[in-house]
C-alpha cells in the first residue's frame, strides 16, 4: 500500500502496511490531496533497467579493486601476493586498461601457476 500527500510545502510518502487511523487522519487534514493506492508491483530485479545498467558497469577490474580495498591492501601488496606483479600493472587492470588475463602471461613468464595463485589470493581477499 502507498499513501502520498502533496501540498506546496508538504510531501508525505508512506509505503507498507499503513494503519487505517493514519490514512483517515491524513484525509481529514489534507483532504483530496491524499492518494492511496494498493498497486504494489513486484518485479524480478534482474529484469529491471537499473539492474541491467548497474551490471553493465561492473567490470573485472572494478571487482578486483573492490576486493582489494575491502582487505585494506595497496596495489603493490596485491601485486606482491600475485607473484610480483607491479603496482602499475595492478592499476591498469583495475582501470580496465589491461585485461586481467595479462596475469596469465606475467605468471607464465615467472613459471607460476595462475590457478593456485588466484585461488589463494581470492580466499585471502574474501
Amino acid at each position: 500500500m502507498q499513501v502520498h500527500v502533496k501540498t506546496p510545502h508538504t510531501k508525505i510518502d508512506m509505503t507498507g502496511d499503513i494503519p487505517e487511523k493514519i490514512i483517515t487522519m491524513l484525509k481529514e487534514v489534507y483532504g483530496k490531496k491524499v492518494t492511496v493506492s494498493d498497486d504494489d508491483e513486484y518485479i524480478n530485479i534482474e529484469n529491471s533497467e537499473w539492474y541491467k545498467t548497474a551490471k553493465a558497469r561492473v567490470t573485472p577490474g572494478k571487482t578486483m579493486s573492490i576486493y582489494r580495498k575491502m582487505k585494506n591492501m595497496t596495489q603493490a601488496e596485491l601485486g606482491e601476493k600475485l607473484g610480483g606483479i607491479s603496482k602499475q600493472n595492478i592499476s591498469h587492470m583495475e582501470r580496465d586498461v589491461k585485461p586481467i588475463m595479462c596475469i596469465l602471461k606475467l605468471l607464465q613468464n615467472n613459471r607460476r601457476v595462475l590457478c593456485i595463485t588466484f585461488i589463494n589470493i581470492k580466499h585471502q581477499l574474501l
